[in-house]
């Protein structure tokens, strides 16, 4: 009985042995099993120092190539400053202007040719009979003087005649009027020499002041009227459209300090949309 309790002790360790065995190797299972669901597990410390090295490398690369790369220069942009509205203290200048410009009726009206010759046209009964021929010296009841052709007792061809007062026209006739080209000077020292039509400025023409100013362009029953250019002896000048004698409509006027206007005109006066500049260079 003692030899067989002795073989029952050692079957028991044997048995505990083979126990503890399984639950060793199922706990190994068990363990496994967890591995295997759970990420791979880290490098060891040779793979993760060989990628540690050369990743220093690549780092040092680019760090080496950033620096030798040239830095960019960063754009500046300006400020842009907000607007703001100027006011000049220098008022503008009003331009100049002539007696033709004002529309004064001094000048044609008073001094005219047509008012000067309805003195003569009805002296004696008008005879448009005959060839054009050319005459001496005819002296009007007015005083006037004409030497030029007539056809039968009108004046008509190329003729000259002079009013006891100085006036005088030299130029083409027709009709007993001045028709065609001619000149006529005033007795102040203003003349006008260009188209006429029945004895009135109409084509263009020029108009010479006594003073200096001139006036060149278009004109309509003694008016200025259309396009036009005046000039002024102090060097102020004007370019531009004209109505019935006056500034109106696009023009360009220059003042004798050489400020300048370009844009609208209505009755000789700045008027509507344009540009001012003065001689320093300011615009309005």
């Amino acid at each position: 009985m003692g030899s067989q309790c002795s073989q029952c002790q050692t079957c028991q360790k044997r048995e505990e042995q083979v126990v503890v065995l399984s639950e060793i190797r199922q706990q190994s299972s068990q363990n496994m099993n967890q591995y295997s669901q759970q990420p791979p597990e880290e490098e060891n410390d040779e793979s993760s120092l060989s990628k540690g090295i050369e990743l220093r490398k690549n780092t040092n690369l680019e760090q080496k190539y950033q620096s030798e790369a040239p830095i960019p220069t960063p754009i500046v942009t300006p400020a842009i400053a907000p607007t703001q509205l100027v006011t000049f203290s220098a008022q503008i200048q009003q331009p100049q202007l002539t007696q033709e410009s004002q529309n004064d009726p001094s000048i044609f009206k008073k001094d005219g040719m047509d008012k000067r010759n309805q003195e003569d046209l009805n002296q004696d009964e008008v005879n448009k009979q005959g060839p054009r021929e050319k005459r001496p010296k005819y002296v009007f009841k007015s005083g006037a003087i004409y030497e030029g052709e007539w056809i039968g007792n009108m004046r008509d061809g190329f003729g000259i005649q002079i009013w006891s007062d100085g006036a005088k026209y030299e130029g083409e006739w027709k009709a007993n009027q001045a028709n065609g080209r001619g000149k006529f000077w005033h007795v102040d020292g203003d003349y006008y020499e260009g188209e006429w039509k029945n004895d009135r400025a109409n084509g263009v023409g020029k108009y010479i002041h006594a003073d200096g100013a001139q006036f060149e362009g278009e004109w309509l029953e003694d008016l200025q009227h259309g396009q036009g250019r005046e000039f002024w002896a102090d060097n102020s000048k004007y370019e531009g459209e004209y109505r019935q004698g006056k500034k109106q409509g696009f023009g360009a006027y220059q003042w004798a300090d050489g400020s300048t206007y370009k844009g609208m005109w209505n009755d000789n006066k700045l008027n509507g949309f344009g540009v001012y500049i003065w001689p320093d260079g300011r615009v309005r």
